[in-house]
């Protein structure tokens, strides 16, 4: 309608990039690993990923062996916190399978919430070759262990004779951990304050980084909070921040694994300055690892806080999302007013646009709702369609 303004209620997400690191005088590092600065840039790269893409990081540690660690080798029994351990080998007899430096394997590669059936099945394959798909993770589980880990696994292909094809698929194995809620607070507070520190050192050749990392670390973990943003993707996954209840200082990255229950919550129910509850597993965030050395000379030391990011197992007590509305609408002296109404506290953007049909709205006010905004230009268009989004 021409010389009045339309008006259009829409939902969108919203995000808000936030992250931080906290440095701290305190080091309680006791495992060693050495690797070159292409290695760390490497890992900052790698999210779902499979054992012959990271062979190289265990051959480097381990150069005794040269070959890809896809052969399969599971434990008896199912751990104490629900997983299938799976030890990975050089070959069919085992070899590389109890030989990194504590009697281990340098991969290994962990089904979580497991169940008896999944066990007797990976017994049947022990030993075959295999590609076991799953999240990358550089975890110092174990004082002084050089390992790396996918964990939790996503898909398992084993070797037909002439390609691996999917013989497992483990997404729906991928969810709540009760071993997650189970820490004091203060374990939980420790883990993302700051006080929990890693030291680098460049070597003399300025290529090789040696890592003191803290260890033994906490594995899984549960956490309260509110979201600062929306679904992202930095291009090595979807993910989400969190501003945890019990330590509203730090702000921490909630990794996303495509193809799970909270995946699919993520997709559609989360946005920025929301509450909820998530579980998961810790791993070093080697993108922040990566970064930090970058500034590091030949023969320079530094000490920083263990940077550490969550692979989403489950998303619950998420709050209800409130599209905005928008009332009260008036055309006065020139100027258009409305009040912008939705969930209390949550910041929503009013935008307009003088098409319908465009995609390129334009934003001209945020705030917490509610809030009354006036466009003081509305005079000087023919028509003004308007909407509030998250």
């Amino acid at each position: 309608m021409k010389n009045s303004p339309s008006f259009l209620g829409w939902l969108r997400k919203g995000v808000l990039a936030v992250s931080a690191i906290f440095l701290t005088q305190f080091c309680f590092a006791n495992t060693i690993i050495t690797n070159t600065r292409v290695e760390v840039s490497f890992m900052a790269t790698l999210w779902e990923t499979d054992t012959l893409n990271i062979s190289p990081l265990a051959n480097a540690q381990y150069p005794q062996f040269s070959n890809d660690w896809q052969y399969i080798f599971p434990h008896a029994n199912i751990s104490s916190d629900g997983d299938i351990h799976n030890d990975m080998a050089v070959d069919a007899s085992g070899n590389g399978s109890t030989n990194n430096n504590i009697g281990e394997s340098p991969i290994i590669v962990e089904v979580v919430n497991a169940t008896s059936s999944q066990l007797n099945n990976l017994h049947t394959l022990s030993g075959a070759r295999t590609k076991p798909r799953g999240i990358f993770r550089l975890y110092t589980e174990h004082a002084s262990e050089r390992h790396f880990e996918l964990h939790p696994v996503t898909q398992l292909y084993v070797w037909n004779g002439s390609t691996f094809v999917l013989s497992n698929d483990y997404h729906a194995n991928i969810k709540f951990v009760s071993d997650g809620a189970g820490h004091p607070n203060s374990t939980l507070t420790n883990l993302l304050n700051g006080t929990i520190s890693m030291t680098a050192t460049a070597a003399v050749d300025n290529v090789h980084i040696t890592f003191g990392y803290p260890s033994p670390g906490v594995n899984y973990v549960q956490y309260d909070g509110v979201t600062t943003s929306g679904l992202q993707n930095d291009g090595v996954s979807q993910y989400f921040f969190l501003r945890p209840n019990l330590v509203t200082q730090a702000v921490v990255r909630c990794r996303i694994v495509t193809g799970t229950t909270a995946a699919t919550l993520a997709a559609t129910n989360l946005v920025a300055h929301q509450t909820l509850t998530v579980n998961a597993l810790t791993r070093t965030d080697m993108l922040a690892v990566s970064n930090q050395i970058a500034s590091l000379t030949a023969g320079q030391s530094e000490t920083f806080a263990r940077p550490v990011e969550l692979i989403t197992l489950s998303l619950t007590n998420l709050e209800a999302i409130v599209a905005p509305t928008l009332t009260a609408l008036a055309l006065t002296n020139r100027q258009f007013r409305f009040t912008v109404t939705g969930a209390a506290g949550h910041s929503y953007t009013v935008q307009t646009s003088t098409n319908l049909t465009t995609t390129n709205w334009l934003s001209l006010f945020t705030s917490p709702a509610p809030f009354t905004f006036t466009d003081t230009d509305a005079s000087n268009f023919i028509q003004r369609f308007y909407r509030a989004v998250y």
